[in-house]
C-alpha cells in the first residue's frame, strides 16, 4: 500500500505537470532560459515522467494519468519523440494505451490552477488554454545565464499565453526570433519602445513590488493580479564589458514605467484590465494584445481571415491605426473585443528566415513567416492611461460581434486602488484592492484579491494576500451569514447587520483562504 507521501506524485502528475502542457506541447514560461524552442521536449519529459506512475495508485487514478498521455500524444511528431525517449518497460506501456480504443483522445480537460507561489495561472478548455506570467519581487522575471534567452526581456511581465487546437505550440523557438517586434512585444504586456541591450545577467533581475497574486475557484475559474514595475538599473553601463560564459551584471536602463494589471479567467473569455500606466521616458508606452506566429496545424500557411469590425483585412502586408476598433477576429484562434482603450494598432507583417531562424521549432522553416501584432497605444509619458479588453479563445466571427455589442461581464472599477469584474451567469465577482477600500458590498483593511462565488444556495469568499508579508486581512461584508465552513486560519464573527472575517494570512505564501456560507 503507498503512503500518503508516495500518493503525493499523483498528485503532483495532476496539478503539477499536466496543468503545465497543452495537447502535448509544454509551456514555455516553465522552460526558463530554454524557453522558445523547448515545448515539445518538455511535454515529452512529461509524459515520460507520468507513464511509470500507472498501475501506482488505482483504476480511477491509472485511468485519468492514461487519458493524460492519450491527450498529449496528439501528433505523429509528439509519439515519435515520444517512442524515442522511453524505456523498453515505458515502450510496451505507452502502446498499450495508444492502441486501446476504450481510452478517449478527446480533450475535455477542463480546469483553472493557480500556482500562487510562482504567480502563475492556467485555465485549461477543452479547445483552448490561456496562462498568464507575473513577475514580482520574489523571483526574477527571466532567466538568460549561458548567453541563452537573452532578449527574454518582456517574457514572465505579465506575458498572457494562449495555445489552440489549430496551433498547439505557437511560441515553440519564440526567442530564436530575432526580430525585435516578437521580444519587444509580448502578447499581455506594458511596456515602452524603446531599445534594450541584449544581455546574459549572472543573477536574474527582479522587480521591488511585492504585489503579485492568483487564485482559482470552482477548479475552473480564476484570477490573477499584479502592481507592475518595469525594469530599471541606474548603475554601470554593460556596453563594452563583457557578459562573460556565465552572465554578467545588470545593463544600465533607466526605466520609471508602472502599471496595475489584472486577468479574470471567466467560463469562455479573459478579461484584461490595466490602470496607473504612468512613465516620463518620453516613449511609446503600448499594451500588446496579441502578437503570433500566424500557423495552423504546424504549418506556416497566414490566415486569410481576419476582420475588424466586420470587415475582412487584406491577405497582405498592412499596418493598421484606428481609434474605433471593436472588435477583430483571427480565424481558428480567438476574438479579441477592446472595451476602452486609446489608438489601436493592427499589423501583419512578413519577417525573412534571416530575421526569425527557428532553430529547434517545429514550424518548417519558409522564405517568410507570417505574423500578426494588436497593441493599444497609450501615448508617450501617459499618466494614468488604462486599457480594457477581453480574449475570446476558439469563437466565430459572429459570436465575437455579437460579445462585443453586448460584454457579458460587468465592469466594477479600472482604477489604480481596485479593478474588479462581475459575471452574473457564473456567480462570479472578482475584485484587486491595491489599496484597503470597498466594493461590492464588502470592505478590506489591507491589500488583498477577493473572489466571491455564489454557487448552489452558497456563497464563498475567496481571500488572496499577495504580498506574501502581511500577517492578517480583515474582511466585512456588509450583510450577516450563516456560516457553513472555515479553515482554522480565519475567524469569523457575524453580528450587527455585518459579517467579519478576521483571516491570518502569516506564512500563507499567496495561498487562498476560503470561507463557505449559505446564501440569503
Amino acid at each position: 500500500f503507498l503512503t500518503p507521501n508516495q500518493y503525493e506524485l499523483y498528485k503532483m502528475a495532476k496539478y503539477m505537470f499536466e496543468t503545465a502542457c497543452y495537447k502535448g506541447p509544454g509551456f514555455m514560461i516553465f522552460n526558463g532560459r530554454a524557453n522558445g524552442g523547448r515545448e515539445f521536449a518538455s511535454g515529452v519529459s512529461i509524459m515520460t515522467g507520468i507513464l511509470p506512475l500507472i498501475g501506482l495508485f488505482g483504476e480511477e487514478e491509472d485511468m485519468h494519468l492514461k487519458k493524460l498521455i492519450k491527450r498529449c500524444a496528439s501528433t505523429p511528431k509528439l509519439i515519435a519523440m515520444l517512442k524515442n525517449s522511453c524505456s523498453v518497460y515505458n515502450f510496451s506501456k505507452l502502446m498499450e494505451i495508444l492502441r486501446d480504443d476504450s481510452i478517449s483522445s478527446k480533450n475535455d480537460y477542463e480546469i483553472c490552477h493557480a500556482w500562487y507561489t510562482g504567480d502563475r495561472i492556467v485555465q485549461h478548455r477543452n479547445d483552448y488554454a490561456m496562462l498568464v506570467a507575473m513577475p514580482s519581487s520574489r523571483h526574477p522575471s527571466y532567466e538568460s545565464i549561458n548567453s541563452a534567452n537573452k532578449c527574454g526581456w518582456y517574457t514572465g511581465d505579465g506575458a498572457l499565453y494562449l495555445y489552440t487546437n489549430s496551433d498547439r505550440n505557437v511560441y515553440d523557438g519564440v526567442n530564436f526570433i530575432k526580430n525585435e517586434n516578437i521580444c519587444y512585444r509580448i502578447p499581455g504586456t506594458t511596456v515602452d519602445d524603446r531599445k534594450r541591450q541584449a544581455w546574459s545577467y549572472k543573477n536574474g533581475w527582479a522587480p521591488s513590488k511585492d504585489f503579485a497574486g492568483c487564485m482559482d475557484v470552482r477548479a475552473k475559474f480564476g484570477m490573477a493580479s499584479f502592481d507592475y514595475e518595469g525594469y530599471n538599473y541606474l548603475g554601470h553601463e554593460a556596453d563594452g564589458t563583457s557578459d562573460g560564459d556565465y552572465g554578467g551584471g545588470f545593463t544600465y536602463f533607466e526605466n520609471d514605467l508602472t502599471a496595475r494589471k489584472s486577468y479574470f479567467f471567466f467560463d469562455r473569455e479573459c478579461v484584461c484590465l490595466g490602470a496607473g500606466i504612468n512613465s516620463t521616458m518620453n516613449a511609446n508606452v503600448l499594451t500588446t494584445i496579441e502578437h503570433r506566429r500566424l500557423v495552423k496545424d504546424g504549418e506556416v500557411l497566414g490566415y486569410e481571415d481576419i476582420y475588424l469590425n466586420g470587415k475582412l483585412l487584406p491577405k497582405s502586408e498592412y499596418y493598421l491605426i484606428t481609434d474605433d476598433a471593436k472588435w477583430i477576429w483571427l480565424e481558428d484562434i480567438a476574438g479579441y473585443v477592446i472595451l476602452q482603450g486609446e489608438k489601436t494598432r493592427i499589423c501583419r507583417y512578413n519577417a525573412t528566415n534571416s530575421d526569425t531562424p527557428l532553430a529547434n521549432s517545429s514550424v518548417e522553416q519558409e522564405s517568410t513567416t507570417p505574423f500578426l501584432e494588436i497593441n493599444l497605444y497609450h501615448g508617450k509619458n501617459p499618466t494614468d492611461a488604462s486599457y480594457q479588453y477581453v480574449i475570446l479563445p476558439a469563437i466565430t466571427a459572429e459570436d465575437t460581434a455579437q460579445y462585443a455589442a453586448s460584454p457579458e461581464i460587468e465592469l466594477i472599477a479600472n482604477t489604480k486602488a481596485l479593478q474588479a469584474v462581475r459575471k452574473a451567469t457564473l456567480g462570479l465577482t472578482c475584485m484587486a484592492f491595491y489599496e484597503a477600500g470597498s466594493c461590492h458590498g464588502i470592505t478590506v483593511d489591507t491589500p488583498c484579491l477577493v473572489i466571491l462565488s455564489e454557487e448552489n444556495e452558497k456563497f464563498t469568499v475567496s481571500v488572496c494576500e499577495p504580498t506574501h508579508k502581511e500577517a492578517s486581512v480583515t474582511l466585512t461584508l456588509d450583510k450577516e451569514y450563516k456560516l457553513v465552513k472555515k479553515p482554522i486560519t480565519v475567524n469569523v464573527t457575524a453580528e450587527n447587520g455585518k459579517t467579519v472575517l478576521d483571516i491570518d494570512t502569516n506564512n500563507a505564501t499567496g495561498e487562498p483562504r476560503r470561507v463557505e456560507f449559505i446564501l440569503s
